[in-house]
């Protein structure tokens, strides 16, 4: 069976428990093995490490990535003190494998854009910097695609947030970056964020603790407008009668979803 990558932070992630998220979708509607990577509040970084490792151990013929936003730092942690700190915090207080599991140590700190714990605090205090964020963020990008160039697999990206794509062209520091891009590869200027705010879906939204993580209907639609299109080209559909019911199901949970008020 054909093996797929699906690869973003928790917007992407497949093993969201509230509700199924699109990559969800994948092996429902098409005969492929999906390795969902990244995970819970997954930055760039993270995000480019865990596709790579992806490809190089799993031997994909399509990768799917959704890049987060610029201003999040993953940190690899090893030493089990500041891993038992790490687990003291208010939020992110967790850490990672490239496949989203959480994991009790050494893996990665997903701390995202936090900033309510002294690690954080002393980051953003004396050296964050939006031109650094950035520049990891379109090494990223060129990583993954160079890669998947170098292995002849299939690449598709999309924007989990929107990109400062006028600094980014314009920097002395991320334009020759940028400009190694091949943003044909992108399938939509539009990012998930912005797709989702300006749905209809947002309705049924009731609550932030899950962070950005729109609702069981958006992820559907989201699927079946710029993700299906893509499998439909590659790969053989596993019985489409039967996902086309899954609509009416997808709206049931939605709904239930936001009158326990947990969406």
């Amino acid at each position: 069976m054909a093996r797929i990558i699906t690869a973003g932070c928790g917007i992407s992630f497949a093993k969201f428990d509230k509700w199924p998220t699109w990559p969800k979708f994948c092996q429902l509607s098409h005969q492929v093995d999906n390795v969902n990577v990244g995970g819970p509040a997954s930055g760039n970084e993270h995000i480019a490490r865990s596709v790579c490792r992806a490809i190089l151990e799993e031997i994909p013929v399509c990768v799917i990535v959704v890049w987060t936003s610029f201003d999040k730092l993953d940190l690899y942690v090893e030493d089990q003190n500041r891993i038992n700190s790490i687990h003291s915090y208010p939020s992110r207080n967790f850490l990672i494998d490239y496949r989203g599991n959480a994991v009790s140590g050494p893996g990665w700190w997903p701390s995202s854009v936090s900033d309510d714990n002294p690690v954080k605090q002393a980051y953003k205090t004396h050296l964050e910097s939006k031109i650094y964020y950035c520049i990891r963020t379109l090494e990223s990008i060129i990583a993954v695609q160079r890669l998947c160039k170098e292995k002849q697999i299939l690449c598709y990206m999309f924007l989990g947030y929107d990109f400062d794509y006028n600094l980014m062209q314009t920097h002395s520091e991320l334009k020759y970056l940028y400009n190694a891009i091949d943003w044909t590869q992108f399938q939509t200027n539009i990012s998930l964020d912005a797709m989702y705010q300006n749905s209809e879906w947002i309705k049924y939204a009731t609550t932030k603790e899950h962070g950005l993580m729109p609702v069981a209907g958006w992820h559907f639609e989201f699927y079946n407008t710029h993700i299906l299109p893509i499998l439909d080209m590659h790969f053989e559909k596993r019985n489409p009668h039967k996902f086309e019911n899954l609509e009416g199901e997808i709206l049931r949970i939605t709904r239930d979803c936001y009158q326990k008020g947990i969406s």
